[in-house]
């Protein structure tokens, strides 16, 4: 029960916070008001399932049901207390403890004798107290008598006479005559002992005949879905439209490897089960096989189920029961359904926003949707849902209007100046800030690269008309410096200028790679590799004879490069390094173009199937390109504690 009473306990901790205004910024307010909206539908939830009476199976034991679930502390403790008692006999046995107290033993000469009794879940422990009582913790305060197996017991009840009173008697089956008559202080202490015990032997059958009885109700008022005619996300699963990967099942959720459109909506949102990964992996690439718009289309009419048909060998059967099935349909079918469809919209504003700043029509179709569920009051639940969505939605465009400065923990490193003219070239200016600088710039355009943009970018045509604006910017600024350092380095008036140029470039590569700048690394590197560069034999030569130094430095920034051995060392450093970090897009974007155009989009071509809504689409590759993707995201969270300094960027 602990991490159920975990969520009453953060929900009326997110109350407080509102209640007693302990937060400062309205944002924060908003965030932590749709948190507790959404803790309080859970809330709701666990309340309204334990108020059914068929969820209750022990409602009468429950007292008993909450002794038995104290923790594993508790029991090692009473182990502790026993002399005698073979601890590792004892934690081989199932010792869920319930119930302890002071009992009477009868003997069969009538004698008594006090037993402190130990009740557990498969067992019954009789101990006796030491005399005199040990003084000082972690003596045993009890002696280890004898030990009887639930299971293999009867329990008798034994009427009162003058010489014994409130007694029962405990008699294993294989040992007829060895029995245990123990007599309780009073009668309520006996009723308490008796209800234990007889509970404990009986719930393993009551818990059998429960499960059989709601198989029984099951199997008369199956689970009815809506007809495959008004309602197309009801087909069922047939080679033709879903095809799962081999292989064992991960997380008890199956792989796609292919399916049709309608089919991946039906398993975004599937009844039976929820898959975060799924939903990830398909906000990511389902632009590659459709649009924003058609897939909101979807996920409304995903969401207005109609109500199913009632058949006739159902109607016609005496254990049917209409109301019975009805409610089956809607809490084990409309409510998961409808709730998952509004989780994936959750996270569809929440991380791919762009989608809707792009197209104000598709923003103000999903604001109606959203504005009518719940109208009448029927389900207020799912209101709160759509309302918290809502609300990210504002909170989304009015960060759109608000320019944030981040802040750091430690200070931005000063300006570092080489020589301080006016004129502001390369070889005027300190290594080190053209370094930071470039840094500065490179880490805008590469944290501007939304998923949009890559998957975009991926599945172009030959005309690349206004595709993917961030890539593209980031691709053309590092195409400009390329071709800006080749230039310098061939426009040098002699051969000594042009071993200085290149020895302060190996510089500029040395303060990337301290920064972790790959992508800067690599410009430098294409245009040291470029035709005209590398034909210049004689400032090779010089290179290494007067500046060996930087001439080595080069071969090892050069052999950690990703062009050197496919990337091998690169991508090793890359996974040792902490942000922030600008790694080398090129390499990610052959990758995507090698899944993208290795690999059939389609399972089945267009011959087998002409028309669009039936063909197979190939998840599995979009699960390797989703894969890249986020790889490349978690570059994109830390920025660089640098400040800009215009003079140089202009």
């Amino acid at each position: 029960m602990s991490p159920v009473f975990r969520v009453f306990q953060y929900a009326e901790f997110l109350r407080v916070l509102l209640v007693e205004r302990k937060v400062t910024t309205p944002d924060t307010a908003e965030v932590i008001d749709n948190a507790e909206g959404i803790i309080r539908f859970i809330v709701d939830g666990i309340d309204a399932l334990l108020k059914n009476p068929q969820n209750r199976r022990h409602s009468s034991h429950s007292r008993i049901r909450n002794r038995a679930n104290r923790s594993r502390a508790k029991v090692m403790e009473i182990i502790k207390s026993v002399e005698g008692w073979d601890e590792k006999e004892a934690t081989q046995r199932r010792l869920d403890f319930v119930l302890e107290g002071d009992l009477s033993k009868l003997s069969s000469r009538e004698r008594r004798t006090d037993r402190h009794v130990f009740l557990f879940e498969t067992c019954i422990v009789l101990c006796k107290a030491k005399q005199p009582k040990p003084v000082g913790g972690g003596a045993p305060e009890f002696r280890y008598k004898e030990m009887m197996p639930l299971h293999r017991t009867y329990v008798t009840d034994k009427d009162d006479t003058e010489d014994q009173k409130f007694a029962f008697e405990l008699q294993p089956r294989d040992q007829p005559n060895m029995h245990q008559v123990l007599c309780a202080r009073s009668a309520d202490d006996k009723n308490l002992w008796l209800g234990s015990l007889i509970m404990l032997q009986t719930r393993g059958v009551l818990d059998r005949l429960l499960e059989k009885t709601l198989e029984d109700e099951d199997r008369a008022n199956p689970l009815r879905l809506p007809m495959q005619e008004m309602y197309p996300f009801a087909e069922p699963d047939s080679p033709q439209n879903l095809v799962l990967e081999d292989g064992p099942i991960t997380r008890g959720v199956p792989l796609i490897k292919g399916a049709t459109l309608v089919k991946l909506i039906e398993r975004l949102t599937y009844h039976q089960y929820a898959d975060p990964a799924f939903v990830k992996t398909f906000l990511i690439t389902f632009r590659s096989f459709t649009t924003p718009l058609r897939l909101l289309e979807l996920l409304i009419d995903r969401f207005n189920i109609p109500p199913p048909t009632e058949q006739a060998e159902m109607m016609h059967s005496d254990d049917f029961n209409p109301a019975v099935s009805a409610k089956r349909f809607r809490k084990e079918y409309c409510q998961p359904v409808q709730f998952r469809v509004l989780n994936v919209m959750r996270h569809w504003v929440d991380n791919h926003f762009p989608d809707f700043e792009c197209d104000t029509d598709l923003l103000q179709h999903l604001k109606h949707f959203l504005s009518k569920i719940g109208d009448g009051g029927r389900d207020l639940s799912m209101k709160k849902w759509a309302d918290s969505i809502a609300k990210i939605i504002q909170r989304k465009e009015r960060k759109a209007e608000i320019v944030r400065e981040m802040t750091f923990q430690t200070p931005r490193p000063e300006i570092e100046w080489h020589l301080r003219n006016e004129d502001y070239e390369l070889m005027t200016l300190h290594p080190r800030e053209i370094a930071r600088q470039l840094t500065l710039i490179e880490s805008e355009q590469f944290r501007a690269i939304k998923a949009s943009d890559l998957i975009e970018w991926n599945n172009k045509d030959q005309s690349e008309n206004c595709c993917s604006p961030n890539l593209q910017k980031c691709i053309r600024f590092s195409n400009k410096i390329t071709d800006y350092i080749q230039k310098y380095i061939l426009m040098t008036e002699n051969l000594e200028e042009r071993v200085a140029v290149v020895s302060r470039l190996v510089d500029i590569m040395s303060e990337f790679e301290k920064l972790n700048n790959f992508n800067g690394l690599m410009e430098i590197h294409a245009a040291l590799q470029s035709s005209g560069v590398h034909r210049l034999k004689e400032t090779k030569d010089l290179l290494v004879s007067k500046f060996a130094p930087n001439s080595r430095l080069l071969d090892k920034l050069v052999e950690e490069s990703p062009s050197h051995n496919h990337g091998k060392n690169y991508f090793a450093k890359l996974r040792r390094i902490n942000p922030p970090c600008i790694p080398f897009v090129g390499q990610y974007l052959s990758q995507l173009h090698f899944f993208e155009k290795g690999n059939a989009s389609f399972l089945n071509g267009t011959e087998d199937c002409p028309l669009v809504d039936q063909r197979l689409i190939n998840f599995g590759q979009r699960r390797r390109i989703a894969d890249i993707v986020t790889e490349i995201q978690q570059y994109q969270n830390q920025p660089y504690c640098l400040d800009v300094e215009p003079k140089i960027r202009v």
